[in-house]
């Protein structure tokens, strides 16, 4: 049986062994690393391996949020965002309330567009969520109020 792993000669001529697959090198390198506890020494292999499986990063950043999408989204945030509550038990009875009827609102939309029955696009979506909470403002006493109106009481004025 001829040894392989020496280059063959034909007079003067020599026939240069065959470099290993960049899969045959990261393979080898990550075996050689796998115990090791230097996490950034991994990142040639696992460059390599990409590479031999064609599959590199790109450099390209991610595709942008299309408007209507980031519309929704903004509003959603939107109709979300509510102001803490102050420390009363009614206050907090009516900021739950508040927001469980909000989420609500933000469930019927996400729902409407995952099953495709958003009918009139994405944009009447925000702006149906933005008008409902024009038309539901809270209808609590916030944490501020409740300071502004604590501060009032302290220096003589009347409170809510």
């Amino acid at each position: 049986m001829a040894d392989l792993s020496m280059p063959a000669c034909t007079g003067n001529t020599t026939i240069p062994a065959a470099e290993p697959s960049d899969l045959a090198v990261a393979i080898s390198v990550a075996q050689q690393l796998i115990d090791s506890d230097q996490v950034l020494s991994l990142r040639e292999p696992l460059r390599l391996l990409l590479r031999a499986l064609d599959a590199e990063p790109t450099n390209t950043p991610p595709k942008s949020v299309p408007e209507p999408v980031r519309d929704l989204l903004t509003a959603i945030s939107e109709v979300l965002t509510l102001p803490n509550p102050g420390g009363d038990r009614m206050d907090m009875v009516r900021y739950e309330s508040c927001v469980s009827e909000r989420i609500h609102l933000v469930q019927l939309a996400i729902r409407d567009t995952i099953a495709g029955k958003a009918k009139n696009g994405l944009e009447w979506e925000a702006a149906y969520l933005r008008q409902q909470i024009e038309r539901r403002p809270p209808r609590y006493r916030t944490s501020e109020q409740e300071i502004a109106d604590l501060r009032r009481i302290a220096s003589g004025g009347e409170g809510q």
